[in-house]
């Protein structure tokens, strides 16, 4: 039995409902794909405008601390201050900074020793944490970290290191302690050096005691051992107490007069 013209018209107006309605479902589904790219898209856009801040900050810094008086001057005015960017005012910035004591030559070598006689290095650079929001939602912020290093910088010209006391006098059997400090040429104290004593004769001579593990402080003593290793002779007469450091390859030394009665 053929299909009259009505089941025809019924069958096509069925066919045509059911093609619109999946033409409606994939409209919709178009518009929710591309409204979700379109947010998607704004979000990136606005991570890597934020990030761009952030790393402009990082620079302004970096450039700032080129300067030895910078650097070893006043942080304060970075420490926890909030900018805003005069062209993206919904765009803040918020600089931090924190100590990074370094250990030298390093940290797993340094552990061994007590506290009070590991070598650490407190002045080779700043921790520096830079945060740039756009809103009061947590996930619409980005936070860099870096390390800023001290500038390049050298010795005092001239007394590159000083060493307390300048001279001494020292009697049979009896030592004394110096301690030796450097200046890089704006006059500040260079921390984190490793000096390294010796003693350099002239008409008489004395004994290396031992020194810091930084060198610092070390000890002469007016005495030699003799043969057997305990007892003493002596060599007595004027000698050198001299320290020398090594600061960005350059080699510096000092010395300080040491009379053997």
């Amino acid at each position: 039995m053929r299909p009259t013209p009505t089941h025809l018209r019924a069958f096509s107006l069925l066919e045509t409902l059911i093609a619109i309605f999946l033409i409606v479902m994939a409209l919709l589904v178009v518009t929710r794909l591309m409204h979700q790219s379109l947010q998607r898209g704004t979000a990136v856009e606005r991570r890597l405008t934020a990030t761009l801040f952030a790393q402009d900050k990082l620079e302004e810094i970096r450039a700032w601390a080129l300067d030895p008086g910078n650097f070893h001057g006043d942080w304060s005015s970075w420490d926890g201050a909030t900018f805003t960017h005069p062209d993206f005012p919904d765009y803040q910035v918020r600089t931090s900074l924190s100590e990074q004591p370094l250990s030298t030559p390093s940290r797993l070598l340094e552990e061994v020793y007590p506290p009070d006689r590991q070598r650490i290095l407190n002045e080779a650079c700043k921790g520096v944490t830079v945060e740039c929001w756009w809103s009061d939602d947590q996930r619409d912020r980005i936070e860099l970290n870096t390390l800023v290093g001290a500038p390049s910088d050298t010795f005092r010209l001239p007394n590159s290191i000083e060493i307390t006391p300048s001279a001494q006098t020292l009697a049979k059997d009896s030592s004394a302690s110096f301690t030796a400090k450097a200046f890089d040429s704006g006059g500040r104290e260079i921390k984190g050096l490793t000096f390294s004593w010796f003693i350099v004769p002239k008409s008489g001579t004395g004994t290396l005691v031992g020194q810091s593990r930084d060198g610092r402080t070390a000890e002469i003593g007016h005495w030699l051992y003799a043969l057997d290793g305990t007892s003493h002779t002596f060599a007595p007469g004027l000698c050198e107490f001299a320290v020398r450091a090594r600061f960005n390859g350059v080699e510096a030394v000092g010395s300080a007069e040491v009379q053997l009665q």
